[in-house]
């Protein structure tokens, strides 16, 4: 069975003890869909794609406000001598899933991660139904930045109505049925967890 640790918050979503699970979740449900089709069609057998790469296009927009460097940059011969302990570095993943539902549609989930090590966070996951799209990203500056969300939906969705409806799709079912972590947190969840409390604790000494 699947098992993930529960979010306590929307900024749980996009921990990697959340956010890669999900994705591999999504991965694994689009392969049994693409094996179940593979079997079903008629012979001779048709190739396909499990993996696909994402748009070159799509890429630039979500990089261009991020500092890295543009597509066509050259790279530099120069080798910084910095510190070892004081060495940037940067992680990003991309995953895209897609699956027919009970009803016959192709239902997509796409999700793209960066971050870096001054804790600078952009996240995008865009889901995508026929007609409908919503697409919610979260960006942070560095480690001490709060953080915003933004949730867009395409013209004349609603939010709530297109939750509501992906709550039918392949991927809602299979995260619902998934089976919560109930032992120990991971180290980064409680930290943040601990200091949210002592801010609180802070604020009710303050006003009294």
């Amino acid at each position: 069975m699947f098992r993930y640790y529960q979010p306590m918050s929307t900024w749980d979503l996009v921990r990697p003890s959340y956010w890669y699970p999900m994705a591999s979740l999504e991965q694994s449900l689009m392969e049994l869909d693409a094996m179940a089709d593979e079997m079903r069609m008629a012979f001779p057998l048709r190739s396909y794609r499990l993996l696909s790469a994402p748009s070159l296009t799509e890429d630039d927009d979500f990089f261009r406000d991020l500092p890295v460097a543009t597509r066509d940059t050259q790279p530099s011969k120069e080798v910084s001598g910095g510190d070892e302990e004081s060495r940037a570095f940067s992680n990003y993943s991309y995953s895209s899933s897609s699956v027919v539902d009970d009803k016959g549609r192709r239902v997509q989930s796409i999700r793209r991660r960066y971050e870096d090590a001054n804790g600078r966070l952009k996240a995008v996951h865009e889901r995508l139904l026929p007609g409908k799209k919503m697409v919610t990203t979260w960006r942070k500056q560095n480690k001490d930045d709060e953080g915003s969300q933004e949730t867009i939906c395409s013209q004349g969705v609603s939010k709530e109505e297109f939750e509501e409806e992906w709550k039918s799709t392949p991927f809602a079912k299979a995260q619902e049925s998934a089976k919560p972590l109930e032992g120990e947190k991971p180290k980064a969840l409680q930290g943040e967890q601990s200091k949210a409390s002592e801010g609180e604790q802070s604020k009710q000494q303050v006003a009294a």
